[in-house]
This record gives structure tokens, C-alpha cells and sequence, in this order.
């Protein structure tokens, strides 16, 4: 095709979208600079800023004409299948020391127990103690005043240790994001929490009843936040 400079040439493309990248290039490889304008989806004009005896005109594009939503369909399918890995990980633990329990383990560190009635001045039912729930690991908040109710504690008023209670969890999720070629995007999150329980139960003879008293409660929390958004507001 011989190029004029400032003559307008009309191109047929048939790639039936108006996202086009048009190259001209002469006979020996050199670009031939130029304007272009799009008539529709599958016509252009090219106007060259010089002469060539002889060029080859390349039309290149995505067949098919991309609206507004298209166009954020796909980023947004991009951004969901660029979730390259997520890793989750939850872990839960707790703690419980009663000082002053009486029962003596037997089997798998359990056994009946049944109450003196001389240290209670009363007698009282045998248990399984300490239960089914804390032998497969359940923490139970109110484990010091079950025991105390049946009678799983000494009475001596010189014990001064408290019961204790302790409970944490954590939470951790790290994933790697690619939404577009050569950007990877590490998130990660976390969330901690400890909480510790102190309680004294001391025995009241006048009532013949455990009473607690002196309880406590301390702690911490700390949590990941997502602080980027607010580089954007004034």
C-alpha cells in the first residue's frame, strides 16, 4: 500500500470493536508515524505524517466491543480468581487449677467420690468427678462452683491459693491476591484474645455452704485493622 502524507486512507479491519492498535511500517521496517480515526467497529481511517512508496498496515484488537459493565465484569472475575491461596488458622486453649480438690484420680484420672461427712457436718451424694465434659478437655467457666457444690473441696480455711480460669483464642488468615499481572497483594489478619479468672471459695460453717468472694478478671485483645482506606479521607 503506498502511504501520502496527509491523505487519509480507509482500512476494513472486521475485528468488530473500536479497541484497535493500528503500525505502519515501510519497506524497511521503519514506522510510518501517523493519525487515526475510528469510524466504527470495523472501519478506520489512517492519515500518515509522511510518504511511503510501499507500507504495510497492521490492525490489531479484541474482537468484540467491551461496554462499561463488561469491562468491570472482567476486572472483578480477574480480582475473585487472582485469590492465589488462603491460608485459616483457629486455635483454642484453656486452662483450670482448683486448688484444695480432694477426689483422687483413679481411672484416666477420674473416679467416684464420695464427700466426707465429717468435714461437711452433712452427708452428701457421690459423684464421678470430675465429669465427663472436663475429661474431653471442655474448660468450664463455673467448674470451681460445681465442685464446691459437691463437695470436691477441702474445707480448711488456711487454704489462700484461688481458683483459676483461663481461656485464649487466636485467629490468623493470610491470603496472596494477584489481581493483574506482576501485582501480588499479601493480606493477612489476625485476632488474639486471653482472659484469666480468679476466684476464692471459702467454706462458711454456720451455713455449711462454699461461698465465693475476691473474684477477678484480667485480660488482652488485640486485633489487625484495615488502615489503608483512610489515607483517602481528609
Amino acid at each position: 500500500m503506498k502511504l501520502v502524507s496527509d491523505q487519509a486512507q480507509k482500512i476494513s479491519h472486521n475485528l468488530n470493536t473500536k479497541k484497535v492498535q493500528v503500525i505502519a511500517t515501510d519497506v524497511d521496517g521503519k514506522v510510518v508515524r501517523g493519525r487515526i480515526n475510528i469510524i466504527d467497529v470495523n472501519n478506520i481511517e489512517f492519515t500518515p505524517l509522511a510518504d511511503a512508496s510501499q507500507a504495510m498496515i497492521s490492525v490489531t484488537g479484541k474482537p468484540g466491543d467491551q461496554t462499561f459493565i463488561k469491562d468491570m465484569l472482567d476486572l472483578t472475575m480477574r480480582m475473585l480468581i487472582g485469590v492465589q491461596n488462603i491460608q485459616f488458622t483457629y486455635a483454642k486453649g484453656g486452662g483450670t487449677v482448683l486448688p484444695g480438690y480432694l477426689p483422687e484420680p483413679r481411672l484416666f484420672g477420674a473416679g467416684k467420690y464420695t464427700p466426707e461427712q465429717e468435714m461437711f457436718d452433712r452427708s452428701m451424694p457421690t459423684n464421678f468427678a470430675p465429669g465427663m465434659p472436663f475429661l474431653l478437655g471442655w474448660q468450664d467457666r463455673n467448674f470451681g462452683q460445681t465442685a464446691a457444690e459437691n463437695g470436691w473441696i477441702t474445707t480448711d480455711s488456711t487454704l489462700n491459693t484461688p481458683y483459676s480460669f483461663t481461656q485464649s483464642e487466636r485467629l490468623t488468615l493470610r491470603s496472596i491476591i494477584e489481581p493483574l499481572p506482576d501485582l501480588r497483594i499479601t493480606v493477612s489478619a489476625n485476632r488474639s484474645m486471653n482472659k484469666k479468672i480468679t476466684e476464692f471459695y471459702n467454706y462458711d460453717p454456720l451455713s455449711n455452704r462454699f461461698r465465693a468472694n475476691s473474684f477477678t478478671e484480667s485480660g488482652s485483645f488485640s486485633m489487625s485493622t484495615l488502615t489503608w482506606v483512610q489515607h483517602f479521607l481528609q
